[in-house]
């Protein structure tokens, strides 16, 4: 292989083991909260974590989106003028202490001041860390980028399972969970130590932030959109969940909730991968004019998607309800639940390839539409499959599987027939 080749197939491998590291380091997470936490304990920290989660993209996502989109030789605002990053991240970050931390009280049931607090601090930390790993992504520093994306999800899971061991499952995890995240910032302000001094002396500059209000307009004209899809989408889970309680017992959003994590963070290991590596293809086609070529592309990838989520749920299930029983292992999962519950994982892992049309002629406020009338419909039919079948919380279940699959078709067919449109 080629030099260069080899250096193109490294900083691939890299990227994938940068986005699929944290990801196992969460499931890790979940599998051992889960099992050692009462259900009632380990909802009410899953209901705390999407909240985080979907609030950090929510009032961050602006910025770091537009670290990835400005930051080439063409408008390369990281280099000319990262003043107006520190002053977008200072903004994000006092949102999320004066709005999103008092709506937390709201969305998440049983919350007092302190969680609310260490909610507002979570959101922050998440902020600043996904702000730095796209900066260091932007300028391809792909082994620094790989540290910092580890760091925080790492240190999140050791402070957590000293809480687990060493306190036991009377303590609830949230406060440690957050001890831990600061501890991973702080090493990753370690790893990116000699760029330290140049984000000092931004930092200083940011009084002149009247003079930056035009440059922040066009950042967050750009990042605002897709901040709030990544928002909804990442923080659901908790609104879902703050409807659950009412309709059921928190013994049971605990029980759903772990088999909802467990289910979807399984399948990112499995269908992320087709979804991140056919994306530069499809955009690059796109930007050749190779539409059919394109196209084609994503047909495929959608169809391996669902073929390869379809043979992951059959051996998923095989695993958690026959073998591992059979070895002496039991779970509390029901087998009704995470069928539907991989079932939707794969719908919404697909959705991640089907909306690519809309994404390449940057239609988010399309997009943000569809997923909002898709997540409203699945929310109502899970209420009514609630009501009326009286399966309890696979109800949810039915209803999010309803959800991506709208989302799936209505976003692909959308963003088809706004593409013919242009190019009649």
């Amino acid at each position: 292989m080629p030099l260069r080749g080899l250096k193109r197939a490294q900083a691939i491998g890299l990227f994938y083991l940068a986005r699929l590291t944290p990801g196992i380091l969460n499931l890790c997470l979940i599998l051992s909260l889960s099992a050692r936490l009462p259900p009632e304990s380990y909802g009410l920290f899953s209901s705390w974590l999407a909240f985080s989660m979907g609030g950090a993209f929510l009032a961050f996502g602006w910025v770091s989106q537009s670290v990835a989109r400005h930051a080439n030789a063409e408008d390369d605002y990281l280099q000319e003028s990262p003043e107006s990053f520190v002053v977008g991240v200072i903004a994000s970050a006092a949102a999320a202490a004066l709005v999103l931390a008092p709506i937390s009280l709201f969305v998440l049931p049983g919350t007092g001041f302190s969680l609310a607090l260490l909610a507002g601090l979570s959101i922050i930390l998440h902020g600043i860390h996904a702000v730095m790993s796209a900066a260091l992504q932007a300028r391809l520093r792909f082994t620094k980028y790989i540290l910092v994306e580890t760091s925080r999800p790492l240190f999140a899971l050791a402070f957590c399972l000293i809480a687990l061991f060493v306190l036991g499952s009377s303590k609830s995890p949230v406060g440690f969970y957050v001890a831990g995240q600061a501890v991973g910032i702080t090493a990753a302000c370690f790893i990116i130590r000699k760029a330290l001094p140049r984000c000092v002396a931004a930092i200083r500059r940011t009084s002149e932030w009247k003079a930056l209000l035009p440059r922040l307009k066009v950042l967050f004209a750009y990042g605002a959109p897709i901040s709030v899809w990544l928002g909804l989408t990442a923080g659901w889970p908790a609104i879902e969940r703050r409807i659950m309680v009412v309709l059921t017992s928190s013994e049971e959003v605990g029980r759903y909730a772990a088999e909802y994590d467990i289910s979807f963070r399984a399948f990112v290991f499995v269908l992320l991968p087709i979804t991140l590596y056919v994306q530069p293809f499809i955009f690059r086609d796109y930007s050749n004019g190779n539409l059919v070529k394109a196209n084609a592309l994503i047909r495929r990838a959608i169809i391996g998607q669902v073929a390869l989520g379809s043979i992951f749920t059959f051996g998923f299930l095989a695993i958690v309800f026959n073998l591992l029983p059979a070895l002496g292992y039991t779970t509390s999962m029901r087998a009704s639940s995470v069928g539907v519950l991989c079932a939707a994982a794969t719908a919404w892992q697909t959705a991640l390839t089907c909306h690519k049309w809309l994404e390449c002629q940057k239609k988010v406020y399309t997009m943000l539409l569809v997923l909002s009338a898709a997540l409203i419909v699945g929310l109502g039919i899970s209420i009514a499959c609630f009501a009326l079948l009286q399966v309890g919380a696979v109800s949810f279940a039915i209803g999010f599987l309803f959800a991506g699959i709208s989302y799936c078709i209505g976003s692909y067919l959308i963003g088809l027939k706004l593409l013919r449109g242009v190019s009649a």
